[in-house]
């Protein structure tokens, strides 16, 4: 599991190389995490946010990247479609996020997906 973790934080860097090399002056790289932090999947996504943030927190305390740092928006989705949707919206929309970790089961994640390709937002899910 923590191999499996550290290649996807590994990915998500690299990804993050990338999008901080598009023009974006903020002092910041916002990422955006959807996790079942409630609910019956609740103990996968609090094990999938709780990695994901403590990645970024080492890479953070080692200088960020390109010396920004990471700041982390996270939404409950309740493992549930509808609400997982409305999460995405709201952190690529409103807290304006350049990627996404999670959802981290199959239904949310499938639906996320189709919209993250679509608007062309970089997004891992580490465990669907």
């Amino acid at each position: 599991m923590k191999k499996k973790l550290m290649q996807v934080m590994l990915l998500i860097t690299a990804s993050l190389f990338v999008l901080t090399s598009c023009g974006n002056d903020d002092d910041e790289i916002r990422i955006g995490i959807i996790a079942p932090l409630s609910g019956g999947a609740s103990l996968f996504g609090i094990a999938a946010r709780d990695g994901a943030v403590l990645a970024f927190e080492q890479i953070n305390e080692s200088g960020g990247i390109l010396d920004r740092q990471i700041n982390i928006f996270e939404v409950d989705d309740e493992g549930a479609v509808p609400v997982s949707i409305a999460a995405y919206e709201r952190l690529v929309y409103s807290d304006e996020v350049v990627a996404i970790v999670g959802p981290v089961t199959s239904g949310p994640s499938n639906a996320v997906a189709e919209r993250a390709a679509a608007h062309r937002t970089p997004m891992i899910s580490p465990t669907a």
